[in-house]
């Protein structure tokens, strides 16, 4: 009876002849056929056949009859067929009860073009000064209050005086806006990516070759530390201390969220809960590779999870698994700079899906819709989430 269902939605997508519904829930498999890594198919077969069906999908519909013709018989190769049913079934098996609850979604489509976020970065000086820094991968990236900010091929950062008798104070802070993200590497070879909203401040302790690196941070950043087992390298936030000697990790520690989570590529570090001033407040846990820390006031716990999608935010794509679409629109309003809203009881709807962000903000959130029945409003720079 499944294959029966699912064999006649794709035969009405073939022939143009669908209904809204039957539209929404094909799309709604497009979204979902490679977030799950039991379905032994190679990205290609998925991102190749998900793009020639969604073409289909997307065709006006004065020519669909015509024109969708020609291209599903480029697509009904033994091989994409059986690829496409196949997981199709599995993700109609899995998702049958939201597919019942599929509206046509809405979304204005009269609102400003807002672009996805950049490469780009405020340097703030241990005196108090800013110099905005571009995209560029290295170079002068910056100049500003008699300095320019020199970026090495390596991502080093390098700060001139144009007057060579002025003192520069050591110590700097990087911050990103809403809508911004960087990437540099630090006086002892350690590589930090900065997410959106963030900051990260460092000293002159980070030049020397003794004592601990310790670095402040404010929002979320993966962290390549440069291994040295004499100078423990320490990431403290505002309720938090992770100590470690070289590993990789991501931790999100945005002010506004209730809780601090800390991922585990490779290596080992130790988190622990910690005062302002950074003194620890209890023990702390060690991580091993495929951990996360997540510390909610006082209580740290520790679980098994996917280590690789802590680090979408890297990446040219969000990837959700069914996440609370309050903590969804968090991460889109950090990257797009909008001021998000939610009316009635839209909180409590969760999605899971892959959505692009190097789209417009509208084509993200029109993605979104198409897994439920959310109705989304955009109003200059303010996103109004309904159902």
């Amino acid at each position: 009876m499944i294959r029966k269902n699912v064999l006649s939605i794709l035969e009405k997508i073939r022939s143009g002849n669908f209904n809204s519904r039957e539209e929404s829930i094909a799309k709604y498999w497009l979204h979902h056929l490679n977030l799950d890594k039991h379905i032994a198919y190679s990205d290609e077969d998925f991102e190749r056949i998900g793009n020639e069906m969604w073409e289909v999908l997307m065709y006006k519909k004065h020519s669909r009859a015509k024109k969708i013709q020609t291209l599903w018989n480029r697509i009904t190769s033994a091989a994409a067929v059986i690829i496409l049913i196949s997981a199709c079934i599995f993700f109609y098996n899995r998702y049958a009860n939201t597919f019942i609850k599929i509206k046509v979604p809405a979304i204005n489509l009269n609102s400003t073009e807002i672009p996805p976020g950049k490469v780009s970065a405020t340097l703030v000086l241990a005196d108090g000064r800013k110099i905005k820094l571009s995209g560029k991968k290295f170079g002068e990236i910056g100049k500003g209050h008699g300095i320019s900010v020199l970026k090495s091929v390596n991502g080093e950062l390098t700060c001139l005086a144009d007057d060579p008798r002025a003192v520069l104070e050591p110590g700097f802070t990087l911050v990103t806006a809403k809508g911004e993200t960087y990437m540099w590497t630090l006086p002892d070879k350690s590589k930090i990516w900065l997410n959106a909203a963030s900051s990260l401040t460092y000293n002159a302790a980070l030049d020397k070759t003794f004592g601990a690196r310790q670095v402040y941070l404010d929002g979320e950043a993966y962290f390549e530390v440069t291994h040295n087992v004499e100078r423990p390298f320490k990431v403290k936030s505002n309720s938090q201390l992770i100590s470690v000697l070289g590993t990789h990790f991501n931790v999100s520690a945005y002010h506004d969220d209730e809780v601090v989570k800390t991922t585990l590529l490779n290596g080992k570090v130790l988190v622990a809960p910690a005062s302002g001033k950074g003194v620890l407040k209890s023990r702390g846990v060690y991580l091993i590779p495929g951990e996360e820390a997540s510390l909610h006031g006082k209580t740290l716990k520790v679980k098994k999870v996917d280590a690789e999608s802590a680090l979408d935010w890297k990446t040219d794509r969000f990837v959700f698994r069914n996440e609370n679409i309050r903590s969804i629109m968090k991460k889109i309003s950090r990257w797009y700079n909008v001021d998000v809203e939610f009316q009635g009881d839209a909180a409590k709807f969760r999605f899971g899906g892959s959505v692009s962000k190097t789209k417009n903000l509208k084509e993200t959130l029109k993605n979104i819709t198409l897994t439920g029945d959310l109705r989304i409003k955009i109003e200059g720079r303010r996103v109004i989430v309904m159902r």
